[in-house]
């Protein structure tokens, strides 16, 4: 049986509103379009990478059946994030 060649994969996410955050992170968004655009530089079919631009639409399950429905098992993956990590104490006035 003839084996099938990797194929690498990106999940890019950029995460630029917060629901309990009063800020627009546009630099996330920005950032996963320039590691989009790197990927394709590097070779990465541009079929093969799914990109994810909210909190709403970017869940486990989301993420997860992108990649099932495409990768094979293998197949290198991957995984960019772009965002606000942390916590802070936020006082709006």
């Amino acid at each position: 049986m003839a084996s099938v060649a990797p194929r690498i994969h990106a999940i890019l996410v950029g995460i630029d509103r917060y629901e309990k955050l009063p800020y627009n992170f546009q630099r996330a968004l920005d950032g996963t379009k320039d590691m989009r655009g790197i990927l394709i530089m590097f070779g990465v079919e541009e079929e093969n990478i799914e990109t994810f631009g909210n909190a709403e639409s970017t869940t486990q399950q989301a993420i997860m059946d992108k990649v099932k429905d495409k990768a094979n098992r293998g197949d290198p993956i991957i995984f960019y994030y772009s965002g606000y990590i942390g916590s802070m104490d936020v006082q709006v006035k």
